[in-house]
């Protein structure tokens, strides 16, 4: 079994697409896992709440990420805990990351990921071309 089969029939996973230019990334972050380290180890707060303390609702997650033209796309795939207030998290979750860095943010259900993404998630070895997050090494041991 393929990690995509994984993911589409569990409602818990979401993907948030993340756009910003080139000019504004490089100089503040030396790679993408610096901007994902920022973004969920911050101790800014928002909403009474630390980055460090909301990223205990995402259960596991992976990203990965292109560069076309002048701007770097990051696909993070996250997993949340509870469904219970998940619309109020996800646009949390958005605030959050363009606080890190202001940028353009689309959030998606795990439907509708991107052509390359479902090719490289229903590929025997395509998972290797993400980044892991937390306890996602076991997603395609499941």
């Amino acid at each position: 079994m393929y990690v995509i089969d994984n993911l589409i029939n569990d409602p818990h996973w979401f993907i948030v697409n993340v756009r910003m230019r080139l000019t504004t990334f490089l100089p503040r972050f030396k790679s993408v896992s610096e901007y994902y380290r920022r973004i969920c180890h911050s101790k800014s707060r928002v909403l009474g709440k630390t980055n460090r303390d909301f990223f205990q609702k995402i259960e596991e997650g992976f990203y990965r990420s292109e560069t076309k033209e002048d701007e770097i796309y990051i696909f993070f795939y996250f997993r949340f805990k509870e469904l219970k207030n998940i619309y109020k998290d996800l646009k949390e979750l958005s605030i959050r990351i363009k606080k890190v860095q202001f940028c353009y943010v689309v959030i998606s259900e795990i439907w509708r990921m991107t052509l390359t993404d479902k090719i490289l998630l229903e590929t025997n070895g395509g998972f290797n071309f993400f980044q892991k997050i937390r306890k996602t090494y076991s997603l395609t041991c499941r």
